[in-house]
């Protein structure tokens, strides 16, 4: 049976698993004497100092902040985790524990940390992260759109970047040809977003999701 989207995601996870840095550089420097001259009647002593300075390369790691209530969804990832990543390498990037579950047709990660979100793997999309799922919790988009907020808000955040397909669903398109394909899907109920869904557009438009 194809499973429907608003109604399976919740039912798929009932089994549980799952410095920033730098170096100081040192500087050194050498003192190399001359000989001194010495006489019966006098003496005189000349020192020469020739400072050599040597530096090290610094190198600079960046830390990347792990999923939290605070992350942000773009359209093509949440906070660490991007869409296309294998779900082990979400797993890994995420830096949380995050439960697996699956059905017949995906595999999903939930964040019980954020609520309702979920990481979506379908069998057809070869086993990589296509779909992330925000049906309730904190998370809200980059421009502030999250759960709750008003259908009149999200059309005055986005402008003319989005399509309102119909009363319950608007979708929001990137301009950067390097997003193409991904697409960001706001379902309304009741006049606010019920849920959103961030990834590739082709799994996220069909009706029936991990089908």
């Amino acid at each position: 049976m194809r499973t429907r989207v608003l109604s399976a995601i919740p039912l798929l996870f009932v089994l549980g698993a799952c410095g920033g840095g730098g170096s100081d550089a040192a500087s050194v420097a050498t003192t190399i004497p001359t000989a001194a001259a010495t006489s019966t009647t006098s003496t005189s002593t000349t020192a020469s100092t020739a400072p050599s300075t040597s530096t090290a390369p610094s190198t600079t790691s960046t830390t990347v902040a792990p999923l939290s209530p605070a992350s942000r969804l773009r359209i093509d990832g949440l906070g660490p985790v991007n869409v296309g990543m294998t779900l082990d390498q979400a797993q890994a990037a995420a830096a949380i524990p995050l439960r697996l579950g699956t059905t017949p047709y995906c595999r999903a990660l939930a964040a019980p940390a954020l609520g309702g979100v979920h990481f979506i793997a379908t069998n057809d999309g070869g086993g990589t992260v296509d779909v992330i799922t925000v049906n309730s919790g904190p998370v809200a988009t980059v421009s502030g759109i999250r759960i709750g907020s008003t259908r009149a808000e999200v059309l005055a955040t986005y402008g003319d970047q989005v399509t309102v397909v119909n009363e319950r669903r608007i979708v929001y398109r990137a301009r950067d040809p390097g997003l193409r394909g991904r697409t960001l899907v706001f379902v309304i109920d009741n006049g606010e977003v019920a849920s959103m869904y961030a990834g590739n557009e082709s799994h996220i438009l069909t009706d029936e999701l991990c089908a």
